[in-house]
């Protein structure tokens, strides 16, 4: 199974697990999506599929940090940096 049809029944877990979120609320929404990757885990497509960290990293941890990024005020962000600071001055 090549990286990107890995990455599309990714993409379709997700919206199932969104899905399903939707009947039941009382669910967290993490523990759906951990029991949809391991219901996913067990396809034997799954089994021996290596996902190169280069994709990983460019179709996961990028869209996150720049999300959370986007979040971040930066009053919050100067005090943290300022506290920062002093820390190491200690």
């Amino acid at each position: 199974m090549s990286a990107i049809s890995f990455i599309a029944v990714m993409m379709i877990g997700v919206i199932g697990a969104n899905i399903i979120k939707e009947f039941f609320p009382q669910i967290s929404e993490t523990f759906i999506l951990i029991g949809v990757g391991l219901i996913l885990s067990f396809l034997p497509e799954f089994q021996n599929f290596e996902l190169e960290p280069e994709f990983f990293m460019m179709l996961i941890i990028a869209p996150l940090m720049f999300y959370e990024g986007s979040k971040t005020s930066l009053k919050k962000y100067g005090k943290i940096s300022e506290e920062y600071f002093f820390y190491q001055l200690l």
